[in-house]
């Protein structure tokens, strides 16, 4: 996998985040535990080149 497929698909999973955090949400779309667990395997297969890290938080922490 190239750097520019494993930054895409990163980004991909982030995007749907907010998304995957609604009840109610249509089931196509990713949990926030699948796209946590995807980042995760992400920065453990290509520790050179990612790292997961908190950008900020929404205060329901």
């Amino acid at each position: 996998m190239s750097v520019r497929s494993a930054l895409l698909i990163l980004n991909l999973l982030i995007g749907s985040l907010s998304i995957a955090q609604t009840p109610d949400v249509d089931p196509r779309f990713h949990t926030f535990d699948k796209v946590l667990a995807e980042i995760e395997s992400l920065v453990v297969l290509y520790p050179n080149l990612c790292y997961a890290d908190t950008v900020g938080t929404t205060g329901f922490d």
